[in-house]
Order: C-alpha cells, then sequence, then structure tokens
C-alpha cells in the first residue's frame, strides 16, 4: 500500500513539474537553439544514440519526450523500482542490453542529456 501510494505521489509530483515549469531546454535544442545544451548535455545525447539508447528509447524528439520526460525526477527505475538511481540504471542498461561497461564520465553526460527533458513533455 505504501509503495502505491508513494507512486501515486511521484506521479503527481511529475505531473506538476511538467505543467508548471518554463524551461524547455531540449526543446530549444532542437529548435535551433545550439546553447540551450550545456557541453555535457550535448555529449551525453550524442553518448546516449551512439550507444544505442535510443534504439529501444527513441531519442527523436517527439518520442523523447513521451518515453523519457521526467526520467531523472524519479527516484526508482524499471517496472519493479529495484534500482534507486539512474546513473545505476544506465549502468544497468549497458551491460545487460548492450554488453558492454558504459564508463562513469559517459553515465553522467548521460544522465546531463536526460536532465535537459525533464520539461519537455509540456509541448
Amino acid at each position: 500500500m505504501i509503495k502505491v501510494l508513494f507512486t501515486v505521489f511521484i506521479s503527481i509530483f511529475i505531473y506538476s513539474i511538467n505543467s508548471t515549469a518554463n524551461a524547455d531546454t531540449f526543446d530549444d535544442y532542437m529548435q535551433g537553439s545550439k546553447k540551450a545544451l550545456s557541453p555535457k548535455e550535448k555529449r551525453g545525447y550524442q553518448l546516449f544514440k551512439s550507444y544505442g539508447c535510443a534504439n529501444c528509447h527513441n531519442a527523436s524528439h517527439k518520442s523523447a519526450k513521451n518515453q523519457l520526460n521526467s526520467v531523472c525526477v524519479t527516484n526508482f527505475y524499471f517496472h519493479n523500482g529495484s534500482v534507486k538511481t539512474l546513473n545505476e540504471a544506465i549502468v544497468l542498461m549497458g551491460k545487460k542490453q548492450l554488453g558492454i561497461k558504459i564508463p562513469e564520465k559517459d553515465v553522467n553526460d548521460i544522465v546531463y542529456y536526460l536532465n535537459s527533458l525533464i520539461n519537455s513533455a509540456k509541448k
């Protein structure tokens, strides 16, 4: 019961972020504002695509908005909530889905990219 209530709380929290926040950094970047993303966010976006993450989590603008929006503000990952951090989820996906060890610097930059998506779904 507590897990269900917590999930509801997180869902409401994410909805409130999406409906009230002003920044849409990834949207701005995709619309041509090359300064909208930091160098780490740009590198993370490129890494996300080059590692093949986009094969399942489509990195196109519209799909990224639907699949990955606000992934950084949750504090449990995968269907059963077994992974507690986004960094850990990326490392695990690299190992299990891609058969590789993603270096920590790359993981961090991918997280920077995913943070740029926080408000992109509201458009």
